[in-house]
């Protein structure tokens, strides 16, 4: 059955996706204000509303699961989904939480260009969100997130040489390369929720 007759039986898991990557945008937005200017403690507060935010939205994909009895895909998939989405945002709370317990006060080197690929990918999965009857668009975003993806690795890998370069300490250096591997573990796992969706238009094809 064609994926646009499937939606037209229920879309209210869509609309929550759609809320679910909204709120993931605000998150990495913020986590490259914070990573720019460590110093404003009150962006981690605003960034962990995002990430209670975040697990209010899953639960009300499990609840909405319990009571539905046609979904307008697998239920396998709407699961899935919604925890990889999640994941990514967790990890955005991860580095941010570490920035504050670490004390890092000055720019980590070279982290705020893989944090605005983050968001890049973020935004790339709610476009696909927002158009999930559209299986080509979909797969054309998701394409977007797996090239940021591959971005990512070659900033990461230059962003480390740049740590170990200019970082003396090595107790801070430690601290930094975590922060940096944290915001890029975010960049493999947005490209997890790209091969969900993925499978999800293929499948419903």
């Amino acid at each position: 059955m064609a994926l646009i007759r499937l939606f037209r039986k229920d879309e209210k898991f869509t609309d929550v996706f759609q809320s679910m990557t909204s709120n993931l945008i605000a998150a990495c937005q913020l986590l490259e204000q914070m990573l720019a200017d460590p110093t404003d403690g009150a962006v981690n507060a605003r960034i962990k509303e995002h990430e209670r935010r975040g697990d209010q939205l899953v639960k009300e994909v499990i609840q909405k699961l319990d009571i539905t009895f046609i979904t307008p895909f697998d239920r396998e998939d709407i699961h899935a989904l919604a925890e990889v989405l999640d994941d990514v945002l967790d990890l955005v709370h991860r580095a941010a939480a570490k920035m504050v317990m670490y004390r890092i006060e000055s720019e980590v080197p070279g982290s705020r260009a893989l944090a605005r690929l983050l968001t890049e990918q973020s935004r790339e999965l709610k476009a696909a969100a927002d158009h999930l009857k559209d299986s080509k668009e979909v797969l054309r975003r998701c394409e977007r997130v797996n090239e940021l993806e591959h971005q990512g690795d070659s900033i990461y890998a230059e962003t480390v040489c740049l740590i170990f370069d200019s970082v003396t300490d090595p107790v801070k250096l430690i601290k930094l390369k975590e922060i940096v591997e944290t915001v890029e573990t975010a960049l493999n796992r947005s490209e997890d929720v790209a091969d969900v969706l993925e499978s999800i238009v293929i499948k419903n094809a």
